[in-house]
């Protein structure tokens, strides 16, 4: 029985510690890794770009794997890679009315994509406006 004061103690010394440092902070919040690029191009908002993405690859193989898949997805895609360079990387191309939604769906899908290989989505930029 001489046990069950000190549990308690202990107990409620420890309850008074986690009450003293209050809850943890909130995480950071998420950047979105489109907003910027977005807000340079607002002003081509609604218009016809191309709109071109890079993926990078761990080998030329999966990239030559992910350009063929990306080409059934209206997307002209091209593996290029560095003589005797391990690593590969592939520029998907395509024309499309610029949009943040458009942005962010195809942003989501190319991330699937390119970590399925064991690859990264490395973010995109505008070639051109038709």
């Amino acid at each position: 029985m001489s046990l069950l004061p000190s549990l308690l103690l202990a107990l409620l010394l420890l309850a008074c510690d986690l009450g003293m440092r209050g809850p943890p902070p909130p995480p950071p919040p998420v950047e979105d890794p489109d907003q910027a690029a977005l807000a340079a191009h607002q002003d081509r908002m609604g218009q016809r770009i191309l709109l071109v993405h890079h993926l990078h690859l761990p080998d030329p193989l999966a990239a030559e794997a992910v350009a063929v898949h990306l080409s059934t997805r209206a997307l002209q895609a091209e593996a290029t890679a560095e003589e005797g360079e391990g690593e590969a990387e592939v520029d998907a191309v395509e024309e499309v009315v610029l949009s943040e939604a458009h942005v962010h769906a195809r942003r989501l899908e190319l991330e699937a994509v390119a970590g399925a290989w064991g690859g990264t989505y490395e973010g995109w930029e505008v070639e051109g406006v038709h």
